[in-house]
Protein backbone atom coordinates (compact mmCIF):
# COMPACT_ATOMS: atom_id res chain seq x y z
CA UNK A 1 0.00 0.00 0.00
CA UNK A 2 1.40 3.36 -1.05
CA UNK A 3 0.27 6.69 0.39
CA UNK A 4 0.78 10.01 -1.47
CA UNK A 5 3.54 12.50 -0.82
CA UNK A 6 2.61 15.16 1.70
CA UNK A 7 2.31 18.86 0.84
CA UNK A 8 3.34 19.63 4.42
CA UNK A 9 4.86 17.38 7.05
CA UNK A 10 3.87 19.10 10.27
CA UNK A 11 1.93 15.99 11.34
CA UNK A 12 5.21 14.11 11.49
CA UNK A 13 6.24 16.24 14.47
CA UNK A 14 4.62 13.37 16.39
CA UNK A 15 6.86 10.91 14.58
CA UNK A 16 6.99 8.10 17.15
CA UNK A 17 3.22 7.72 17.45
CA UNK A 18 2.74 7.75 13.68
CA UNK A 19 5.45 5.13 13.19
CA UNK A 20 3.84 2.92 15.83
CA UNK A 21 0.44 3.29 14.13
CA UNK A 22 1.85 2.28 10.73
CA UNK A 23 3.73 -0.66 12.26
CA UNK A 24 0.52 -1.96 13.85
CA UNK A 25 -1.46 -1.55 10.63
CA UNK A 26 1.18 -3.35 8.58
CA UNK A 27 1.25 -6.26 11.03
CA UNK A 28 -2.51 -6.54 11.54
CA UNK A 29 -3.30 -6.41 7.81
CA UNK A 30 -0.24 -8.32 6.54
CA UNK A 31 0.75 -5.38 4.33
CA UNK A 32 3.80 -3.55 3.12
CA UNK A 33 2.99 0.15 3.63
CA UNK A 34 4.88 3.10 2.17
CA UNK A 35 4.28 6.57 3.56
CA UNK A 36 6.09 9.87 3.13
CA UNK A 37 7.50 11.26 6.34
CA UNK A 38 10.48 12.83 8.06
CA UNK A 39 13.39 11.54 10.08
CA UNK A 40 15.40 13.48 12.65
CA UNK A 41 19.07 12.58 12.95
CA UNK A 42 21.05 14.68 15.46
CA UNK A 43 20.99 18.20 13.96
CA UNK A 44 19.42 17.31 10.61
CA UNK A 45 15.90 16.63 9.39
CA UNK A 46 15.42 14.43 6.35
CA UNK A 47 12.37 14.23 4.13
CA UNK A 48 11.69 10.82 2.69
CA UNK A 49 9.44 7.79 2.93
CA UNK A 50 9.03 4.84 5.27
CA UNK A 51 8.60 1.23 4.23
CA UNK A 52 6.69 -0.69 6.92
CA UNK A 53 6.73 -4.50 6.69
CA UNK A 54 4.24 -7.12 7.98
CA UNK A 55 6.86 -8.45 10.41
CA UNK A 56 6.89 -5.13 12.29
CA UNK A 57 10.17 -3.83 10.89
CA UNK A 58 10.53 -0.58 8.97
CA UNK A 59 13.07 1.27 6.83
CA UNK A 60 13.45 4.90 5.77
CA UNK A 61 14.52 6.32 2.41
CA UNK A 62 16.07 9.79 2.68
CA UNK A 63 15.06 11.75 -0.40
CA UNK A 64 18.14 12.53 -2.46
CA UNK A 65 16.72 15.12 -4.87
CA UNK A 66 15.08 17.98 -2.97
CA UNK A 67 13.25 20.79 -4.71
CA UNK A 68 13.94 24.46 -3.96
CA UNK A 69 11.39 24.68 -1.16
CA UNK A 70 12.48 21.42 0.46
CA UNK A 71 16.15 22.44 0.40
CA UNK A 72 15.32 25.23 2.86
CA UNK A 73 14.00 22.76 5.46
CA UNK A 74 15.64 19.41 4.92
CA UNK A 75 19.02 17.82 4.37
CA UNK A 76 19.23 15.65 1.23
CA UNK A 77 19.93 11.95 1.44
CA UNK A 78 23.02 10.50 -0.18
CA UNK A 79 21.98 7.16 -1.65
CA UNK A 80 19.22 5.33 -3.46
CA UNK A 81 17.98 2.15 -1.76
CA UNK A 82 16.39 -1.11 -2.88
CA UNK A 83 14.92 -3.44 -0.23
CA UNK A 84 14.58 -7.19 -0.62
CA UNK A 85 11.11 -8.29 0.55
CA UNK A 86 8.90 -11.37 0.37
CA UNK A 87 6.97 -9.87 -2.55
CA UNK A 88 9.94 -8.62 -4.55
CA UNK A 89 12.60 -5.92 -4.47
CA UNK A 90 11.01 -2.58 -3.57
CA UNK A 91 12.41 0.93 -4.08
CA UNK A 92 11.05 4.43 -3.57
CA UNK A 93 11.34 7.64 -5.54
CA UNK A 94 9.57 10.66 -4.11
CA UNK A 95 7.90 13.64 -5.77
CA UNK A 96 9.77 15.11 -8.67
CA UNK A 97 12.47 12.42 -8.45
CA UNK A 98 10.24 10.45 -10.81
CA UNK A 99 10.72 13.11 -13.47
CA UNK A 100 14.46 12.39 -13.55
CA UNK A 101 15.22 9.32 -15.70
CA UNK A 102 18.47 8.60 -13.84
CA UNK A 103 16.60 7.80 -10.63
CA UNK A 104 14.43 4.97 -11.95
CA UNK A 105 17.28 3.62 -14.09
CA UNK A 106 19.65 3.56 -11.10
CA UNK A 107 17.07 1.71 -9.01
CA UNK A 108 16.55 -0.75 -11.86
CA UNK A 109 20.29 -1.41 -12.09
CA UNK A 110 20.23 -2.01 -8.33
CA UNK A 111 17.66 -4.75 -8.90
CA UNK A 112 14.31 -3.07 -8.17
CA UNK A 113 11.17 -4.95 -9.24
CA UNK A 114 8.70 -2.37 -7.96
CA UNK A 115 9.18 1.37 -7.59
CA UNK A 116 6.73 3.14 -5.30
CA UNK A 117 6.28 6.78 -6.31
CA UNK A 118 4.39 8.97 -3.80
CA UNK A 119 3.62 12.37 -5.32
CA UNK A 120 1.70 15.58 -4.65
CA UNK A 121 1.10 16.88 -8.16
CA UNK A 122 -1.46 19.51 -9.08
CA UNK A 123 -0.82 18.83 -12.77
CA UNK A 124 -1.09 15.21 -13.83
CA UNK A 125 2.53 14.58 -14.78
CA UNK A 126 2.48 11.14 -13.25
CA UNK A 127 0.66 9.13 -15.92
CA UNK A 128 3.01 9.76 -18.84
CA UNK A 129 6.16 9.71 -16.70
CA UNK A 130 5.17 6.53 -14.85
CA UNK A 131 4.45 4.69 -18.09
CA UNK A 132 7.77 5.85 -19.52
CA UNK A 133 9.78 4.87 -16.42
CA UNK A 134 8.07 1.47 -16.29
CA UNK A 135 8.49 0.61 -19.96
CA UNK A 136 12.04 1.90 -20.40
CA UNK A 137 13.20 -0.08 -17.35
CA UNK A 138 10.75 -2.99 -17.53
CA UNK A 139 9.54 -2.59 -13.94
CA UNK A 140 6.31 -1.94 -12.04
CA UNK A 141 5.66 1.66 -10.94
CA UNK A 142 3.03 2.44 -8.30
CA UNK A 143 1.97 6.09 -8.15
CA UNK A 144 -0.05 7.56 -5.28
CA UNK A 145 -1.12 11.18 -5.71
CA UNK A 146 -2.98 13.42 -3.29
CA UNK A 147 -6.53 14.44 -4.17
CA UNK A 148 -8.19 17.77 -3.42
CA UNK A 149 -8.37 21.42 -4.43
CA UNK A 150 -4.65 21.73 -5.10
CA UNK A 151 -3.87 18.27 -6.42
CA UNK A 152 -5.14 16.14 -9.24
CA UNK A 153 -5.51 12.62 -7.90
CA UNK A 154 -5.19 10.02 -10.67
CA UNK A 155 -3.20 7.44 -8.72
CA UNK A 156 -2.18 4.49 -10.88
CA UNK A 157 -0.12 1.35 -11.33
CA UNK A 158 1.78 0.68 -14.53
CA UNK A 159 3.33 -2.64 -15.50
CA UNK A 160 6.67 -3.36 -17.22
CA UNK A 161 5.02 -2.97 -20.62
CA UNK A 162 3.86 0.56 -19.80
CA UNK A 163 0.22 -0.52 -19.59
CA UNK A 164 -2.14 0.57 -16.79
CA UNK A 165 -3.78 -2.42 -15.08
CA UNK A 166 -5.12 -0.06 -12.40
CA UNK A 167 -5.88 3.67 -12.42
CA UNK A 168 -8.11 5.95 -10.38
CA UNK A 169 -10.99 7.72 -12.09
CA UNK A 170 -10.55 11.40 -12.87
CA UNK A 171 -11.84 13.69 -10.12
CA UNK A 172 -12.49 10.96 -7.58
CA UNK A 173 -10.82 10.00 -4.32
CA UNK A 174 -10.04 6.34 -4.80
CA UNK A 175 -7.64 3.52 -3.94
CA UNK A 176 -6.48 1.24 -6.76
CA UNK A 177 -4.79 -2.14 -6.81
CA UNK A 178 -3.77 -4.99 -9.06
CA UNK A 179 -1.98 -8.32 -8.99
CA UNK A 180 1.68 -8.05 -10.00
CA UNK A 181 3.52 -10.84 -11.76
CA UNK A 182 7.10 -10.19 -10.70
CA UNK A 183 8.47 -12.60 -13.33
CA UNK A 184 7.55 -9.97 -15.94
CA UNK A 185 10.26 -7.75 -14.48
CA UNK A 186 12.92 -10.37 -15.04
CA UNK A 187 12.51 -10.08 -18.81
CA UNK A 188 14.17 -6.87 -19.97
CA UNK A 189 13.62 -7.45 -23.69
CA UNK A 190 11.62 -4.80 -25.55
CA UNK A 191 11.51 -7.17 -28.51
CA UNK A 192 13.43 -10.46 -28.85
CA UNK A 193 17.13 -9.67 -29.00
CA UNK A 194 16.78 -6.12 -27.63
CA UNK A 195 17.48 -5.84 -23.89
CA UNK A 196 17.13 -2.47 -22.13
CA UNK A 197 19.84 -3.35 -19.60
CA UNK A 198 22.33 -5.64 -21.33
CA UNK A 199 22.41 -3.60 -24.55
CA UNK A 200 23.62 -0.43 -22.83
CA UNK A 201 27.10 0.91 -23.62
CA UNK A 202 28.02 2.98 -20.53
CA UNK A 203 31.31 4.31 -21.93
CA UNK A 204 29.32 6.21 -24.54
CA UNK A 205 27.44 8.08 -21.81
CA UNK A 206 30.38 9.80 -20.08
CA UNK A 207 28.67 13.13 -20.66
CA UNK A 208 26.05 12.17 -18.06
CA UNK A 209 28.51 12.60 -15.20
CA UNK A 210 31.34 14.65 -16.71
CA UNK A 211 29.10 17.73 -16.72
CA UNK A 212 27.62 17.10 -13.27
CA UNK A 213 27.90 19.75 -10.59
Amino acid sequence: MVFPDLPCLENWSNEKQLIESFINNAKENDLFIISAGTQVDVDHIYKGAYLFSPDGSYQFYRKVHLDERENKKFKPGEEMIVWETSIGRIAIMLGYEGLLPEVARSLTLMGADIIAWPVNFSINHQKSFARTRASENRIFVMVANTFGLDSGGNSLITNPLGLLPAAAFQGREQAVGTQMEILLVRCKDVVPGSNVIKDRFPRAYNLLWENSV
